[in-house]
């Protein structure tokens, strides 16, 4: 995946969603939620060198999460609560290769929106499957980690009644399962910690 490519399909997202929600109304407590967004971080997986000499990383942070799921907030108090279900995916393509490091969290997240226009919120984040995937010449290899759960931490800024742009933190670990299939024991710990910045929709 490029990287500048994923941050400039994000940000166009983000432009031509203020245009769209900027003027909907508000009235049910509960709506659907769709959420795309970058981050960025975490400790080094994989490094691919291409062949005019310029290289690019996998991080266990990293980098673009999509997902949906649905938001609760009830218009008698200034709190609310969103669970998402989510495909989050750092990869490099090229045309002999690929490296991937994908997993899949489920988020429930409380938010105090008592504040105007804005929220700040936290909660578990539940990751399934996460597994980095090596197919490039001479080495074709599958790497398992445990599932884990990790922690979100978020501050959001409201656009319209239907769009929020969050700035978030996120804490986690990875510990390794299994290689190519062979079980295997590590004391060690992988960083998935990351920044990242995501927009949510709702319906």
């Amino acid at each position: 995946m490029n990287k500048l490519f994923a941050a400039g399909v994000v940000l166009a997202a983000l432009c031509a969603a203020c245009d769209c929600w900027a003027q909907a109304p508000a009235s049910r407590d509960l709506r659907f939620a769709f959420d795309l967004g970058l981050t960025g971080g975490g400790d080094k997986l994989a490094t691919a060198t291409f062949s005019d000499g310029s290289t690019q990383t996998i991080r266990a942070g990293g980098l673009v999460q999509l997902g949906g799921g649905v938001l609760w907030q009830p218009a008698s108090g200034p709190v609310a609560v969103q669970s998402t279900f989510n495909y989050h995916v750092d990869d490099v393509s090229a045309s002999n290769g690929t490296l991937r490091f994908s997993r899949y969290p489920l988020e429930i997240l409380g938010y105090y929106t008592g504040v105007p226009r804005w929220r700040f919120g936290a909660g578990p984040r539940f990751v399934f499957s996460p597994r980095l995937k090596v197919d490039v010449p001479g080495a074709n290899s599958t790497i398992t980690f445990e599932d884990t759960v990790g922690a979100v931490a978020e501050a959001g800024y409201r656009f319209g009644n239907y769009m929020w742009v969050n700035l978030r933190l996120t804490g986690e670990k990875y510990k390794v399962k299994s290689i190519d299939g062979t079980s295997v024991s590590s004391d060690s710990d992988v960083s998935g910690n990351s920044i990242g910045v995501n927009l949510v929709l709702y319906f």
